[in-house]
């Protein structure tokens, strides 16, 4: 491996199969109840496994000892052990490195953690689910686990359907379900496992007073939540949001913010990110209808203009937590630090989004590009120039790279960045004329930093091509180069109109 790989890659994001034994004992962290030390399929499982009668990864197959050639670097594997039950190694797999990678923090408080270890041995749902997205992560490696990944999943649907697991496992396999649908067809948003998880969370809350356990659903939801509103539209009249359940991260007695483990302490950042994706995709979606002006369309622009405005000011308005008002998690990879430059990415891109397809927004605070004014602006100097207002956005994009480069790489909240890196991509223009008055520097020293910021995001998700090797991650730096292409080819780009154009709209987590 090369220099520059091993910085990319730390040992321990290498060759996580390389870990096991025949036997490998369970990667779950010891000192915490519902968790045994080997792993046991359930007795129900186990007779449809054998049913199946699977033959994968079998000694001497091309599965057994893939070509490196076609893995990549990272993935070469040169003495496999012959996996002798492969239910037992996914979900050794699962515990070891999924919720690794599926969390943004992890240890023994992690819930994530500790719901999995206590119910997957006595739920079919869980355990499937387990199961499917196991498979799902090391289908890169062994093409053959694919079938198990979409077999378990539909099992996992089933046994969802049936309604014989108790609540609390079937609302967690609900949502894991629903997250990981995209693991097996990027564009599958899921949008009945959206549903159905948020009624069981209601039903659920209704009746429990586990504050923790409250936290850890309400902000999974949350952040599903988040990531369908800006590619779908709400299939029911309910909000997205579930107020009524408690928001993400408690306070613990000691005043300290407990980070959540999918979305740190970005819960109300998380909410707000809702309402603006809605917002958004229901105005782009009007305007691309359109083809004659009506007295009802002006009134519907006039109202999305106006639930932008207050948008924009609950934004300006967020005060983000210091690094020391947050729980350490115990993390070695991820620190307090990391969760709030999460925040601060979030919300800049949630006005990013505002002010590209609001542009009367920008227009009233419009004065030359200062990140040290971005969050208390003043009253425009001029209307700008669409040039003007063109490099004004492409400096705000380029503060959100930026912000996500202090991030080491080897941080969990890397999962939650591409979203920021696809959302800022249509802003990374090599053109722009405006530079000299809109970005405070010449042109020159702007197109130097747009084509190191375009290099920061290729070199990012290329890694995260290994990390999460994933069809979904693909398809996200697909759109990303396509975004690129038309841009340096003279034309106005916003990335949700690409994902309409080639109709394919998928989940960017």
């Amino acid at each position: 491996m090369s220099t520059n790989e091993s910085m990319l890659f730390p040992p321990n994001l290498i060759n996580p199969l390389l870990d096991f034994p025949r036997h490998q004992q369970m990667g779950l962290l010891p000192g915490y109840p519902g968790t045994n030390h080997f792993v046991e399929t359930p007795n129900r499982v186990t007779e449809a496994w054998e049913r199946r009668n699977l033959n994968y990864l079998q000694p001497g197959s091309d599965t057994q000892h893939p070509d490196p050639q076609k893995l990549g670097a990272i993935t070469t594997i040169s003495h496999l052990p012959e996996i002798t039950h492969l239910p037992t190694v996914l979900s050794d797999y699962f515990f070891k490195e999924v919720i690794k990678l599926y969390s943004v923090w992890d240890n023994h408080s992690n819930q994530l953690r500790i719901l999995a270890g206590s119910f997957w041995q006595s739920s079919g749902v869980l355990y499937h689910t387990m199961q499917s997205m196991a498979a799902a992560l090391l289908t890169k490696s062994f093409p053959n686990l694919r079938a198990i990944a979409i077999g378990e999943r539909q099992m996992g649907l089933e046994c969802l359907r049936s309604g014989n697991d108790t609540d609390e496992d079937r609302l967690i396999g609900s949502i894991l379900l629903g997250h990981t649908a995209s693991w097996i067809k990027p564009h599958e948003l899921s949008h009945e496992n959206f549903e159905n998880s948020l009624e069981m969370l209601h039903a659920w809350a209704s009746k429990t007073h586990d504050h923790s356990r409250l936290s850890f659903f309400g902000g999974a939801v949350d952040y599903w939540a988040m990531l369908l509103s800006f590619v779908s539209e709400p299939r029911t009249n309910h909000d997205f949001l579930r107020h009524s359940v408690v928001e993400a991260g408690p306070s613990r007695a000691d005043g300290l913010i407990n980070p959540h483990p999918f979305i740190g302490t970005s819960g109300t950042i998380v909410q707000v990110l809702t309402e603006l994706g809605t917002l958004i995709f229901r105005y782009r979606k009007r305007v691309s209808e359109i083809d004659f002006i009506s007295e009802k369309d002006l009134e519907f622009f006039r109202k999305s203009i106006q639930n932008a405005r207050q948008l924009e000011r609950r934004l300006l308005a967020f005060r983000p937590l210091l690094p020391k008002s947050v729980q350490d998690p115990g993390d070695q990879t991820t620190s307090p630090a990391h969760f709030v430059k999460i925040d601060e990415g979030l919300r800049c891109t949630g006005l990013l989004q505002l002010y590209r397809v609001f542009p009367d927004l920008l227009n009233d605070r419009y004065q030359p590009w200062d990140s040290a004014a971005l969050l208390q602006p003043h009253p425009a100097l001029k209307t700008p120039s669409r040039e003007e207002r063109n490099t004004w956005l492409t400096m705000l994009a380029l503060h959100i790279l930026n912000i996500n480069r202090e991030i080491p790489f080897e941080s969990r909240t890397r999962c939650m960045q591409p979203f920021m890196f696809v959302a800022a991509s249509c802003e990374l223009r090599t053109d722009l004329d405006g530079g000299n008055e809109a970005g405070g520097m010449d042109g020159n020293c702007i197109s130097i930093q747009i084509s190191q910021a375009r290099e920061f995001v290729r070199s990012r998700m290329m890694a995260y091509l290994h990390v999460f090797p994933l069809q979904k991650v693909e398809t996200m730096f697909q759109l990303i180069q396509s975004i690129w292409s038309e841009i340096d080819n003279g034309r106005e780009v916003f990335w949700l109109d690409c994902l309409d154009n080639t109709t394919i709209r998928f989940i960017l987590s």
